[in-house]
């Protein structure tokens, strides 16, 4: 069930392109659940989201803004902010490592059953193994026309940071994507 509840999280943010609510201030320093921070954030990253409110089902979220912002109605008529590029990070604990596994497993298959998967490889970076995939987005009504996605298992969690960018943005996404990696730290046992 809490695949589901992922998938169906996951969708929503694609397709519509957005955050859930605008937090006022950046944070230089955040903590994502029991098991990871995300450390020395610049002010190039415009915190949008910080989310735990799925933390009974062991899923935390957050979520950055890179470069301007223009308004952006959603499909179901609501305006948005909507950023050059947004960075999504999904967390999710579990009982044991296994389970994380299973669900990493999950959500990567998801991922690449959604998007048309430009390149797949698998990336060291930090000492932290990861499964990385560029793609464009299926939907063609996606805000956003490209993206870069790393999943990852650390201990008993499951990690999935996506990176998504609209035509303005001239970044290199991988580029962009290891700095961020870079100030990524997880809770080892």
């Amino acid at each position: 069930m809490k695949i589901y509840y992922f998938l169906l999280f996951i969708c929503i943010i694609l397709l519509t392109g957005c955050s859930f609510s605008s937090l006022s201030e950046d944070s230089s320093h955040l903590t994502i659940g029991n098991s990871m921070e995300v450390n020395t954030i610049d002010s190039d990253l415009i915190l949008l989201d910080n989310m735990d409110t799925l933390a009974t089902d062991g899923l935390y979220y957050a979520s950055w803004g890179i470069g301007e912002k223009e308004p952006y109605e959603t499909s179901e008529g609501k305006t948005i902010d909507l950023y050059d590029a947004q960075i999504y990070l999904l967390l999710g604990e579990y009982a044991n490592d296994e389970t994380a596994q299973q669900n990493m497993n999950s959500w990567f298959t998801g991922a690449k059953a959604n998007y048309e998967v430009l390149n797949e490889e698998t990336i060291t970076y930090n000492d932290q193994t990861y499964s990385l995939i560029t793609y464009t987005f299926k939907n063609k009504n996606n805000p956003f026309i490209q993206g870069i996605s790393v999943f990852t298992v650390s201990n008993n969690s499951t990690i999935c940071i996506e990176l998504t960018c609209g035509k303005n943005f001239k970044e290199d996404l991988k580029t962009v994507l290891l700095d961020f990696l870079n100030k990524c730290s997880y809770v080892k046992d």
